[in-house]
């Protein structure tokens, strides 16, 4: 593979850190002001990326999926620097976070089928499973735009079991918590 494979590959990793940072901060902005907002802007952010993600894999195939890519982080990079200087000047609504999640939502929707489509622009065919395989490989910040990892209730493992042992539970009889990456 070549070098703008791998510059590609650098830039993805990239973006998908900043999509999850993005997510990240639309819904600590929004519990700011209410609990029920940040519920209302992340569905914003979200939404559109299930509705339009097939409408963006077909318009990614009719233009292109780099004039697509330039053309949506071009306006994504205008959105951010319009919601950066209005922050900075009018402060933060409800009305302002939900604009920007659905905005991003929506070019996200369009931009997700056609970075997928990337590895196939730089591979060769006997190269295209390792290019796939790196692309898919940042086990670190493919998970990051999810939700966070769930609280599970585990019990404490035993080596052995005697019904004259100690409970190995914590005080009270409840097991402890701890957190499963997913």
């Amino acid at each position: 593979m070549n070098r703008a494979f791998y510059a590609w590959l650098a830039g993805a990793s990239l973006s998908t850190f900043d999509d999850a940072a993005v997510f990240f901060a639309l819904g600590w902005a929004a519990t700011g002001i209410a609990p029920h907002v940040a519920g209302l802007v992340l569905t914003a952010y979200t939404l559109p990326r299930a509705v339009l993600l097939l409408a963006g894999g077909v318009l990614g195939d009719r233009v292109g999926p780099r004039r697509l890519l330039l053309s949506g982080y071009s306006l994504l990079a205008v959105a951010t620097f319009a919601l950066a200087l209005t922050v900075h000047f009018a402060g933060t609504s409800t009305a302002l976070l939900l604009l920007i999640a659905f905005i991003i939502g929506t070019v996200d929707a369009f931009t997700l089928p056609a970075a997928g489509a990337f590895p196939r622009l730089f591979a060769r065919d006997a190269e295209l499973s390792k290019a796939l395989r790196l692309a898919s490989s940042d086990p670190v910040l493919r998970p990051l735009p999810s939700s966070p990892a769930p609280l599970q209730r585990r019990p404490r493992p035993s080596s052995s079991y005697s019904p004259s042992a100690p409970n190995r539970q914590g005080p009270a009889g409840q097991a402890d918590l701890r957190i499963v990456i997913q």
